[in-house]
């Protein structure tokens, strides 16, 4: 079955032309065009296509009935998106398919429309989809009965308030005079506008929050929709969380429900795009699901694994995401995709992005944290990150924070008796470990977390019998993730009494959960 959407012109060019084997060069002097042309048009960058190249390039393609009509269309969509009468101002160029956000995209469209929230903001972790969602709820509000124009502002650049501003002026196109102060002159401009702006990227300038809570108060007309990987902070801001995709079951679905999952249709998507004969089917429909899983449904690592198809089959995509952590963001670091800012080129950028604004303290119980597999708690975290007590920062104080930054979750628990629980996802826990492995870190961080597992156990066992046996169980099963990483450790590094001690304690909890064979 094949996969349909709306596709943009830059995916359409490009996958015409690989398909008849051209260079840009060569698409370039058959058609007529420059080759600047062509690389703008797949980058995204030429966001006007004329009339006249597009049916030169309909005719060299050879499109007709439906074919031709999608290329019209994604050349007049692209013309309708990027043209200020319609407003939709200044956004750029979709480079990828956009599918699965539609919950998404309502309850924004209900927050912005049926509320008086005026300042939305969508947070989440890297690679989730935070910038292309903003986009989609813009270009869907401009469609409908939204009245106020939207423009759209890349904050890259900005750290400070007064540079937030001054981004604001460059881009929405404000002549400065040649005496002015930055902010009045804002303020002179949006006084007598309806108005509402997309503000990407914002994590970086948070200390300019206040700033937008003093432009919502001062004009009643604008509408703001940021994102960020850590909320605001202000009163009037509505948060919407961005979660990654949910991660389908391969085993217990059919076939055809698979290929209707978000990550299946989006690696499909991205897939065709690269390699237009490709095709969903319901012999590859799992194998997409394992490797979407291995992903944990992020759509940027989905997207730029799914551009690797044309190089490697989806078995060996799949073993390489199944390897080491280093293995793993080998995947995930190449190739890089044009066409996007550089955070958003790699799975790997996109997680340094967040990584490199933290504090040197903050850095180091990330980079420890990651050690641990599936869950753990605070103790835990105390025990293995900071056994000597030398970390400059409180754990519990510097495990908010990263929860502010979406790099940790704390895990939702059905028993408010159990302690606080918190996990990483798993390719952030990869590009952890592989920083770790990078600064020689590994090794010892490693062991501590074998010591810490086999003391706890040896503490606990006699609670493997008794009043506590239950509420034991229930937490060493919560534990058993990292346990097994500890015997694991015994063993890759031959240290018997480690392993025995680790086996010896274990006898009950394996007895009583019938896993004897461990």
């Amino acid at each position: 079955m094949t996969v349909t959407s709306t596709t943009p012109i830059s995916l359409l060019v490009k996958r015409y032309r690989l398909a008849r084997g051209w260079t840009q060069d060569e698409l370039g002097q058959r058609a007529g065009i420059g080759m600047r042309t062509i690389s703008d048009l797949e980058r995204g960058l030429s966001r006007y296509p004329h009339r006249g190249t597009v049916q030169q390039l309909i005719a060299i393609f050879g499109l007709a009935g439906a074919a031709a009509h999608e290329f019209q269309l994604a050349a007049r969509v692209t013309r309708e998106v990027a043209t200020p009468s319609t407003g939709f101002h200044q956004f750029p160029q979709a480079t990828t398919p956009f599918t699965g956000r539609e919950a998404d995209i309502a309850l924004a469209h209900h927050t912005l429309t049926h509320t008086p929230a005026r300042l939305l903001t969508l947070v989440g972790p890297a690679g989730v989809g935070k910038t292309r969602l903003a986009m989609e709820i813009a270009r869907t509000l401009s469609l409908g009965s939204f009245d106020a124009p939207w423009h759209f502002v890349d904050l890259t650049p900005a750290a400070t308030p007064e540079e937030v501003v001054r981004e604001l002026i460059r881009q929405l196109g404000i002549s400065e005079p040649r005496q002015h102060v930055p902010l009045a002159l804002l303020d002179d401009w949006l006084r007598h506008r309806r108005l509402a702006l997309v503000l990407d990227n914002f994590e970086q300038a948070i200390d300019a929050a206040p700033l937008l809570a003093r432009l919502l108060s001062t004009h009643p007309q604008l509408c703001l929709c940021v994102t960020s990987r850590t909320p605001l902070k202000i009163a009037v801001e509505t948060v919407q969380e961005v979660l990654p995709f949910p991660i389908p079951d391969h085993r217990r679905l059919h076939p055809q429900a698979l290929s209707n999952e978000p990550t299946v249709q989006l690696f499909a998507l991205v897939a065709q795009s690269t390699v237009p004969s490709f095709l969903l089917t319901a012999t590859n429909s799992a194998l997409i699901a394992r490797i979407c899983a291995r992903l944990d449904g992020l759509p940027l690592g989905i997207e730029l694994v799914a551009a690797q198809v044309a190089q490697y089959p989806l078995t060996e995509l799949l073993r390489q995401l199944t390897r080491s952590p280093e293995r793993v963001m080998s995947a995930l670091l190449g190739p890089l995709v044009e066409g996007r800012p550089r955070r958003q080129q790699s799975l790997g950028n996109a997680i340094a992005w967040s990584y490199d604004r933290l504090d040197a303290p903050s850095q180091i119980l990330f980079r420890r944290l990651c050690i641990f597999m599936g869950e753990f708690d605070a103790d835990a975290v105390k025990g293995v990150c900071d056994p000597h007590h030398t970390l400059a920062i409180d754990v519990l104080d510097g495990l908010a924070l990263l929860i502010d930054q979406h790099l940790v979750q704390a895990v939702a628990l059905p028993d408010a008796h159990v302690p606080p629980r918190f996990t990483l996802l798993s390719v952030i826990r990869a590009y952890g470990l592989a920083v770790l492995a990078e600064r020689g870190e590994l090794a010892t961080l490693r062991q501590q977390h074998a010591l810490y597992y086999a003391d706890l156990i040896r503490q606990h066992e006699a609670d493997f019998v008794g009043e506590l046996q239950a509420l034991r169980l229930a937490i060493f099963s919560r534990d058993y993730e990292n346990i097994v990483a500890a015997l694991r450790q015994a063993r890759t590094h031959h240290d018997v009494r480690l392993g025995l001690q680790l086996v010896g304690s274990l006898w009950w909890y394996w007895e009583k959960r019938r896993t004897l064979t461990e």
